[in-house]
């Protein structure tokens, strides 16, 4: 290996005998809460608190050191060593007491360019200069411009103008937001009076909801309260026209538990113009249990005489193929390999030995 990357693996080595030697004396100490406090103290000293820069100079991934900044997770011990040997700080030092220790960072090289620091005074600039911004940005699009990872930091350093940023920011939004435009009103309340009068006449009214609609009305509320004992006979009317509808729908249900086959219930919901069966669930639930039953009934009866074929079928001479039998019964070869595949692989075997018995006979003629 090159000369600096020996460097580093001795370091390393290094940095694991320090550790395994102070394990007994670190026995008994909160280590994650040590190592999260002093971590964070390595980020202030060396990127002022930029836990973004600080992890894209280390070559540690953004969302391990988060979460070993904030207690939730250990650092698996490879990570954490190459991380100690960027900013040549002994991993026995990120266990030890907070109060003791002092991190004395050196620089780290900066090969992309990353902005390590932005101080206090260089971020209440930035605060400033994006206040004047129109419309201005988000507290987190600043921080992204800054290379802070979350907005955290910012409302640290400033709180006061952090928070205009953000009421500004929301204000714009509101601005920018466009109210639904509705349709003008198209008729008072004489001409709406025979309009919900009209719609009750027929065989099958409008709803109070669609007129609103249709009129140019925000919603029905106005209307119902204009109109109580028009809207009340509208809405009377609707619900006995849907039940004498799902009433109907029943008697075809009934009567399909009468066919045979029976339908499975995908497609009796299909036949009644349900998009699912759920909805024969919720409304004929009685019925809808008798399908049930009967589809299984049917199932199990087909699974007996496929069952009874089959057996037939080992019987016949000459032996037949599997598909053949499956092509005499109307069934699919998947289906009957699924019910019955002991049955199907014999029917199988059998076709096998017969042709090679009639093989062997073509052979043996003279």
């Amino acid at each position: 290996m090159s000369e600096s990357n020996l460097e580093r693996e001795i370091w390393i080595a290094k940095s694991v005998g320090d550790l395994l030697a102070a394990a007994p004396e670190l026995k008994g100490f909160p280590l994650r809460e040590r190592l999260s406090t002093n971590l964070s103290a390595c980020i202030a000293a060396a990127t002022s608190g930029n836990l973004l820069a600080f992890a894209d100079l280390t070559r540690t991934p953004r969302g391990a050191l988060r979460y070993w900044v904030s207690g939730a997770h250990r650092p698996q011990i490879g990570t954490l060593l190459r991380m100690c040997n960027q900013i040549g700080v002994p991993v026995t030092n990120l266990l030890g007491d907070p109060a003791a220790a002092g991190f004395d960072i050196a620089p780290i090289r900066n090969d992309r360019g990353i902005q390590l620091r932005r101080r206090g005074d260089e971020v209440r600039r930035a605060l400033d200069c994006a206040l004047t911004e129109e419309p201005p940005p988000s507290v987190f699009e600043l921080a992204r411009r800054l290379n802070f990872a979350r907005p955290d930091r910012l409302y640290q350093i400033d709180r006061a103008r952090s928070e205009m940023l953000a009421a500004g920011h929301r204000e714009a939004i509101r601005a920018l937001q466009t109210r639904p435009s509705r349709a003008p009103r198209k008729c008072e309340r004489p001409q709406m009076k025979r309009i919900l009068e009209a719609s009750l006449a027929r065989e099958y009214p409008v709803s109070i909801t669609e007129i609103a609609v249709q009129n140019g009305y925000a919603n029905a509320g106005c209307i119902r309260r204009g109109f109580r004992d028009v809207c009340r006979a509208i809405g009377q009317k609707i619900a006995q026209r849907r039940k004498a509808e799902m009433d109907g729908k029943g008697e075809i249900l009934r009567a399909a538990l009468e066919e045979d086959p029976p339908l499975t219930a995908a497609q009796m919901a299909g036949k009644l113009g349900f998009g699912c069966p759920g909805v024969l669930s919720r409304n004929f639930p009685a019925l809808y249990q008798a399908l049930l039953a009967r589809r299984k009934a049917h199932e199990e009866a087909q699974k007996k005489q496929l069952h009874s074929d089959l057996i037939s079928a080992l019987a016949e001479n000459p032996a037949p193929t599997v598909p053949a039998v499956c092509q005499r019964l109307g069934i699919s070869t998947s289906w009957a390999y699924y019910l019955h595949g002991d049955l199907a692989r014999a029917i199988a075997a059998r076709h096998l030995r017969y042709r090679a018995a009639s093989t062997k006979r073509r052979r043996d003629l003279p």
